[in-house]
């Protein structure tokens, strides 16, 4: 029989605002995205980091904070070949790019830039689906300072492949493959691969 709402947002508020524009590209569908997101919530403030790192018997801090925080990003995806008869079949190309205020945001930008759809190379498998993609995500350079006499850090970056075969309407199989360089600074890079099926009844 209670609300609780007398204590609402005492932690504070985030939200966000996007705007999506059509805009065909030489007759061809493509949208654009503008999407601005705020917070006034209060968080660790990344340049009191270095503060709170000790020696082993030494009395730690308290550590400082830092209120709100924002983040800008576009977005698109562009068909390059589109079907006339049958229109989100095709392929093209998207991408977006983020932006963060970096403290005390622990990321400072991110991009992604990739190609994906219907393969036109073979008429005999219509319903094929491939793409690659590639990404890259730059931590708070405030966070990264604070952190790297214990742990350095740098960018990572990533890129994706997958093909997708559709025997038919009801049994679909792709196949996956990632490299990904890490953000923590001396780990290898990964590579993964995989294999799953979507079965539709």
């Amino acid at each position: 029989n209670r609300t609780d709402l007398h204590d609402a947002f005492q932690n504070g508020v985030a939200g966000f605002a996007t705007v999506t524009v059509r805009k065909p590209w030489r007759g061809r569908m493509g949208f654009h995205s503008f999407t601005l997101g705020g917070t006034t919530a209060s968080s660790l403030d990344l340049r009191s980091i270095p503060e709170l790192i000790f020696p082993p018997g030494t009395d730690g801090a308290t550590p400082s904070q830092r209120s709100g925080g924002w983040q800008v990003r576009y977005a698109f995806q562009q068909f390059v070949r589109q079907d006339p008869e049958q229109p989100m079949r095709g392929w093209g190309v998207f991408g977006y790019a983020s932006l963060w205020d970096g403290n005390p945001t622990l990321g400072r930008w991110s991009m992604a830039l990739g190609v994906a759809g219907n393969p036109t190379f073979t008429t005999s498998r219509p319903d094929d689906r491939f793409g690659i993609g590639y990404y890259r995500f730059a931590p708070s350079p405030t966070l990264k300072r604070g952190i790297e006499p214990v742990f350095p850090l740098d960018d990572e970056q990533g890129l994706e492949l997958f093909y997708t075969f559709a025997f038919n309407a009801h049994f679909l199989m792709t196949a996956n493959v990632q490299f990904i360089d890490p953000a923590p600074g001396g780990f290898a890079d990964d590579v993964f691969a995989g294999i799953r099926s979507n079965i539709k009844f």
